[in-house]
């Protein structure tokens, strides 16, 4: 299921160019936020005068789970999915191996991007590298949220039916908001001391973990 899958994620990302502009659509957002920072010396999550600043680039990489969850989903060639009712592929494998491609192939080299941009406009590279590590943590959490939420198999709806889904315009709004919060609440609570973090890196661990097997009890419940 999972070689399947990625040869499936793979050929739409060379071939189709919706899918692969979808998924590019993440970095505008990244130059948005270098543009608007300039030269504010206020980018540091660990300095207090950064407080109440806006991030944009915290809020991109919690949106980016919604936008892979919405490309790998849909497809202009959905029809082709009548395979999956007559191969032996387990469903919910299907569904798992979905999630896992995204998150080596498209969720980590996009927080190498944002750890490296981090660094820079910080000039603190564990400062950088803790907020971009707790940012992927619960970005993952998020995509693992989506997939409880509404488990889809690979490319098997027509991208009208996905991008009129009021489920995915209702889970991008929590996201949205639910980031806004989350971009303020760990300055001003987590990152007070190093135990604090400790103590959150490890909270968000547990509840990866414990998503994890709730995801697999979820997808088992998608019909053969």
């Amino acid at each position: 299921e999972a070689r399947a899958v990625a040869l499936l994620v793979f050929a739409h990302f060379r071939h189709d160019l919706r899918v692969r502009m979808g998924v590019l659509g993440i970095l505008p957002l990244l130059l948005f936020y270098i543009l608007l920072a300039g030269d504010n010396p206020a980018s540091d999550p660990f300095v207090p005068a950064s407080v109440g600043t806006p991030d944009f680039i915290a809020l991109a990489v919690l949106l980016f789970p919604a936008i892979l969850t919405q490309q790998f989903s849909s497809s202009e060639s959905y029809k082709a999915s009548w395979i999956y009712d007559v191969t032996h592929a387990d469903r919910g494998r299907l569904v798992v191996a979905l999630k896992n491609i995204a998150v080596v192939y498209f969720l980590l080299p996009f927080l190498i991007a944002v750890a490296a941009l981090y660094a820079w406009r910080s000039a603190h590279l564990g400062h950088a590298l803790v907020h971009t590590g707790l940012l992927g943590m619960v970005s993952h959490i998020a995509l693992q949220g989506a997939i409880l939420f509404n488990p889809q198999l690979p490319f098997a709806r027509p991208q009208e039916k996905m991008s009129s889904s009021a489920g995915l315009f209702a889970w991008m709004m929590f996201v949205i908001i639910g980031g806004q919060l989350l971009i303020g609440f760990l300055p001003r609570v987590v990152y007070v001391s190093w135990n604090r973090i400790a103590v959150t890196a490890a909270a968000l661990a547990a509840l990866t973990l414990l998503l994890n097997r709730v995801v697999r009890w979820r997808v088992r419940a998608i019909p053969n």
